[in-house]
């Protein structure tokens, strides 16, 4: 439920008619209230017959790394694409499950997500729900699907199947202000939805499902873009071998991404200008000479894609 002071101010109606410059109104993403179970399925628009299934994930961790951090939550989102309409027709399940990592939830994963250790405790992820919402292969969405893949993949390493789904990343794989300008600003999901006007409860995995499938709904033709950046475009790694140490806030405030199995720098370019752009700055950065920098042509097959 709605904290008092965090409903909206009717109170200030006049001072608000009077400067509504002054003020901004946010719309809740829909079906993102706390608590809220919303019938299945929701219509979004009408069906036209060739609909595809995809996925919506979002999970919720111990910590930040896959290795010895676990999932304490997953959601995911199912719908209805419409190749032809570039937008989905409907929401047709939600899936959202607590697991018990078997320790203590690190205060700092409550303070974010509100997920204690007494909500888990005893909980298990549905194997059976999990496989029966992946069975035909939908497309997974996630943004930093990279994060998430890694967690997924290591929590269900004993299913060949789970392990081998197409994954997509909304983060990494679309350049959101070529849509709407107003998303220039920050790729945090939160942050997107808030320069649109929308609001929502950040950093729980069904409500953050939620709210990205919105984001993918309401700028137009952003499914479009995702799907066609997915399948029909080549992509390039920059690779930064041997970074010093000194260098490495440099390059994290460019977005580059640890590979902690290749143990390199690496990030990802969408087009030929932006390699020439990366290489020219690791090169004046610290190997003039090009002997440490490279780039990696990437296979766009959604099933090896954003493993990390």
């Amino acid at each position: 439920m709605m904290k008092e002071e965090d409903k909206f101010p009717l109170n200030l109606w006049p001072e608000i008619e009077q400067a509504p410059d002054d003020y901004r109104l946010l719309e809740r993403v829909p079906f993102t209230m706390f608590g809220e179970q919303p019938e299945l399925p929701i219509k979004i628009a009408e069906p036209v017959g060739d609909e595809l299934p995809l996925i919506i994930l979002d999970s919720e961790t111990t910590g930040l790394n896959p290795s010895c951090d676990q999932m304490i939550e997953l959601a995911m989102v199912r719908a209805l694409y419409s190749p032809s309409l570039g937008d989905i027709t409907s929401i047709t399940a939600i899936y959202d499950e607590f697991e018990d990592p078997h320790i203590e939830i690190p205060p700092k994963v409550t303070e974010l997500t509100g997920i204690t250790t007494e909500m888990v405790k005893g909980q298990k992820f549905d194997l059976d729900a999990v496989n029966r919402l992946l069975a035909d292969d939908p497309l997974v969405i996630a943004h930093n699907a990279g994060f998430d893949r890694l967690f997924f993949d290591r929590r269900f390493c004993g299913s060949e199947f789970l392990t081998q789904l197409r994954w997509t990343c909304t983060l990494k794989n679309m350049q959101w202000a070529n849509l709407d300008g107003r998303l220039r600003f920050s790729r945090k999901l939160g942050n997107m939805l808030f320069n649109l006007n929308y609001f929502f409860e950040a950093h729980r995995a069904n409500a953050d499902c939620l709210a990205l499938l919105w984001l993918l709904h309401i700028v137009p033709n952003a499914f479009r873009h995702l799907i066609d950046n997915t399948f029909n475009r080549q992509i390039s790694l920059v690779l930064a071998r041997g970074l010093p140490i000194e260098y490495k806030d440099r390059v994290k405030s460019r977005r580059y991404n640890w590979n902690r199995v290749d143990k390199v720098w690496n990030i990802q370019c969408n087009t030929p200008e932006q390699v020439q752009e990366e290489l020219k700055f690791l090169r004046e950065l610290y190997d003039p000479e090009g002997r440490l920098v490279e780039e990696a042509k990437l296979n766009l097959d959604p099933r090896i894609c954003f493993k990390g």
